[in-house]
C-alpha cells in the first residue's frame, strides 16, 4: 500500500512542478537559454554568430558585421555580410520603406519576436529604388520589421527568395535587452 501511495505522490508532484515551470516560461519570468517568452525556440543555421547592437542582439551568418552611429538620440546602422544587407534604427518610430501604394508586390503580416509584437512587410523594389535605399546591395526583394515598442526598425533587401527567407530568420532571432 505504501508503494502505491508514494508512486501516486511522485506523479502528482511531477505534474505540479512541470506546471509551475511551464507557467514561468510561458510568462517570460524564467526563460531557458535559447527559448524566449511563450516558448519560442530560436534555431539558426550552423555557423551563424550573435551580433550585439546594445538595445538588441540577433544572429546572422558568420562574417556579418555591424556598423553603428548615433544622431539626435537615434542609434542607427548597417548589418552587412554574406547575402545580408540590413539597416536598423533604435530610439524612434521610423516607418518601414515599403507600402501598399508604391509597391504592387506587397505583403504585410503580424509577427511576435521575443514576446514583442511587430509588423513585417515584404515588397519588390524597382531597380532605382533599391539602389537609392540600399546602395551597392543590388537586390530588389525587400523585407522589414517594425517594433513599435521599443521603437526598433530592421529592414533589408535580398536577391532571391531564399535570401529573403534568411532575412526573416534573422528578424526572428532578435532578442531585446531587458529594461534597466
Amino acid at each position: 500500500m505504501a508503494w502505491g501511495t508514494s508512486r501516486y505522490l511522485a506523479v502528482v508532484l511531477t505534474v505540479i512542478m512541470v506546471g509551475i515551470i511551464g507557467y514561468l516560461t510561458w510568462t517570460g519570468v524564467m526563460s531557458p537559454a535559447g527559448i524566449g517568452p511563450l516558448g519560442s525556440i530560436v534555431t539558426t543555421p550552423p555557423g551563424w554568430e550573435r551580433i550585439d547592437e546594445g538595445a538588441f542582439s540577433l544572429y546572422a551568418p558568420r562574417g556579418t558585421r555591424l556598423r553603428k552611429a548615433e544622431s539626435n538620440g537615434v542609434v542607427y546602422g548597417d548589418i552587412v555580410g554574406p547575402n545580408t544587407c540590413l539597416r536598423y534604427a533604435v530610439g524612434a518610430r521610423i516607418a518601414l520603406l515599403a507600402d501598399r501604394r508604391m509597391h504592387p508586390v506587397y505583403a504585410e503580416s503580424a509577427l511576435v519576436v521575443d514576446g514583442r509584437r511587430a509588423v513585417e512587410r515584404k515588397a519588390t523594389f524597382s531597380t532605382g529604388e533599391h539602389e537609392e535605399w540600399f546602395p551597392g546591395c543590388g537586390a530588389p526583394l525587400y523585407a522589414g520589421v517594425l517594433f513599435a515598442e521599443p521603437g526598433v526598425t530592421v529592414e533589408g533587401v535580398a536577391r532571391t527568395e531564399d535570401e529573403r527567407d534568411q532575412l526573416e530568420l534573422i528578424f526572428k532571432s532578435i532578442r531585446f535587452r531587458p529594461p534597466g
